[in-house]
């Protein structure tokens, strides 16, 4: 084979290596796409969140937790819950008021036992 024999074939498969990656490249972003969409219409609908004054009415999240009763988590005078996000199992309240009072307070939702809290003291405490 010649020199001029060899050039050629040379483009041919670097042709060849160009068209397979574009289409390697096309057949990627295709897969991304649909996991992508099979992953946003596969999530759960959020429960809705409750406070004191208005119970869940929805029949999902009555049947998922077993009922525990009536549960206290005390708190000290002057605090005052500022959010109450659900996780899981798991309740998640936001305690503000004065700087003795900032907290994070978990919760269980299956038993309405506190499992802890993360609180957050001045330097001076």
């Amino acid at each position: 084979m010649s020199e001029t024999d060899q050039l050629p074939r040379q483009l041919r498969l670097l042709k060849g290596l160009v068209i397979g990656l574009g289409i390697l490249l096309g057949v990627a972003a295709i897969v991304v796409v649909f996991a992508a969409i099979w992953k946003f219409s596969e999530q759960q609908k959020p429960v809705a969140a409750t406070t004191p004054n208005t119970p869940a009415t929805s029949a999902s999240a009555t049947d998922s937790l077993p009922a525990f009763g009536t549960a206290q988590l005390a708190l000290p005078v002057g605090c005052e819950v500022e959010s109450a996000t659900a996780s899981g199992d798991r309740l998640v309240l936001l305690v503000g008021g004065p700087d003795e009072c900032r907290r994070v307070v978990i919760a269980d939702l299956k038993s309405g036992k506190k499992l802890g809290e993360f609180q957050f003291p001045t330097a001076g405490q």
